[in-house]
């Protein structure tokens, strides 16, 4: 298995991108899920952080959510309250901070100011082992009666390995693989995405190697990593179907440009013959025009003296 770091922090991030509403649910958070939000954050000194999750909510909240495995301290919760100033400044939405520890909150600092009156108090979620190790046991009564798991369910399988304390963590790892093949009622996509949270936990808290092995297997990770990358291939395959028939639009849309080309400079000639045509019909004009002059002239000066003579009219038929 590749090396990983920041276990709690990836999986955590995993089920919110895949499991978003319903993992906003479990945890019994207010408003609905919208959609996530960028979560880089430049600080007022420039520092560049980035937020362990953070997403909009109904009534314009933001939630941020941070991951912690060790207490929260004055230093941490700066960064947080930097992150909220963050958000308040360039989204104009009111911010929640929410902190999924695994550390009793009451070793944590609750409280921090972001102004003089403006202070923030960031909600910890936090499950004791008692807890856990009850869920827990829920959980294995459940599959073992064959009962149809709920959203809940299947998140409790994706968060039980995450809070658990060090001490328990191998154990809830380890049940909740034996859970997760036995159940017969999740969806295989479902299933697959709690797996790859499962996959990143078993990293973490199973130390021996050949158990490790036995509970990717037993959780068919393998088969999982097979269909995903199927899942992959057939995305990739339509990406170059649609680039293909892009190809072919654009080397359509080219001909039709040659054509509109040729098209424009037929016109461009046609006008430029008009041009020429229209200034030869001036020129017969002006020239009809000073015929006229002449013969009114001629007409004019005789018009007068009586008949014009024969020569003069000879003249003027030449004219």
């Amino acid at each position: 298995m590749e090396k990983l770091h920041n276990h709690m922090d990836i999986s955590t991030k995993y089920a919110f991108i895949k499991l978003s509403e319903i993992i906003h649910h479990y945890f019994k958070l207010d408003g609905e899920y919208i959609h996530p939000i960028e979560t880089e954050v430049i600080t007022i000194n420039k520092r560049n952080l980035r937020m362990d999750i953070a997403y909009l909510r109904s009534e314009n909240i933001i939630n941020n959510i941070e991951n912690q495995s060790s207490p929260i301290n004055l230093e941490k919760l700066e960064i947080i309250a930097e992150y909220a100033k963050f958000l308040l400044i360039n989204n104009d939405s009111l911010i929640d901070s929410i902190i999924i520890s695994k550390v009793n909150p009451k070793y944590c600092k609750k409280e921090i100011h972001l102004t003089k009156t403006l202070i923030l108090r960031p909600l910890y979620i936090y499950k004791s082992s008692d807890e856990i190790l009850k869920r827990l046991n829920n959980m294995t009564n459940k599959v073992n009666n064959n009962d149809k798991l709920t959203y809940d369910d299947v998140c409790e399988w994706a968060i039980l390995p995450t809070l658990a304390q060090e001490d328990i963590a191998p154990y809830v790892t380890q049940e909740i693989c034996k859970q997760i093949k036995k159940d017969k009622t999740i969806n295989e996509k479902l299933k697959t995405d709690i797996c790859f949270i499962i996959k990143i936990m078993i990293d973490k808290n199973i130390k021996n190697p050949k158990t490790k092995k036995e509970l990717l297997e037993m959780i068919n990770m393998e088969k999982r990593k097979t269909a995903l990358e199927y899942i992959i291939q057939q995305e990739t395959q339509k990406l170059q179907k649609n680039n293909t028939e892009l190809k072919e639009k654009y080397d359509e849309i080219k001909v039709d440009k040659e054509e509109l080309k040729e098209k424009y400079n037929e016109i461009k000639v046609d006008k430029e013959e008009l041009k020429e045509k229209y200034d030869e019909m001036n020129v017969d004009k002006q020239k009809l025009v000073k015929k006229n002059e002449i013969l009114t002239n001629i007409l004019n000066y005789y018009s007068n003296k009586g008949d014009i003579p024969k020569e003069i009219q000879s003249i003027l038929l030449k004219i």
